[in-house]
């Protein structure tokens, strides 16, 4: 995938409406019955940028940032204001808001990612040096 490693700046972003987007295929059987599929293994994340701009120099900066991005060739950062954090959007940020494992002794790589109910999402692409992890609930440095 074609990505650039910068961020839409938050003052461009804030305010953006959107979020995740699943699609879902229902097929009605003869007998009545429904078979429901999802031809995608992740939720997608779609946003309308822009809607909240307030000055000409905001939609100038805007226009700039994606003409540099070729409009959607390039991916880039981009922080979801309801969902950037590993616990609730008011909480504070703790080594413990979410299990990415529980060792065995050997075991010492453990894929990052976010839970939702039952359903896990990798984390891809964190922040440098926004990760906070604990081991056996005690905080580990670096």
């Amino acid at each position: 995938m074609a990505f650039h490693e910068v961020r839409l700046p938050a003052r461009l972003a804030f305010g953006s409406t959107g979020g995740v987007e699943r699609r879902t295929q229902i097929t009605t059987l003869a007998s009545g019955f429904e078979r429901r599929s999802t031809p995608w293994a992740e939720g997608r994340r779609r946003y309308l940028i822009g809607a909240g701009l307030r000055s000409l120099d905001d939609m100038a900066a805007l226009t700039a940032f994606f003409e540099a991005r070729r409009g959607r060739l390039y991916g880039f950062r981009f922080r979801d204001f309801a969902d950037f954090k590993s616990c609730a959007p008011g909480e504070a940020v703790a080594a413990t808001d979410q299990r990415i494992g529980t060792g065995d002794g050997t075991r010492r790589s453990f894929g990052l990612c976010k839970a939702y109910g039952d359903h896990e999402r990798r984390i891809r692409k964190p922040v440098e040096g926004s990760v906070r992890v604990a081991v056996g609930g005690v905080e580990t440095a670096g």
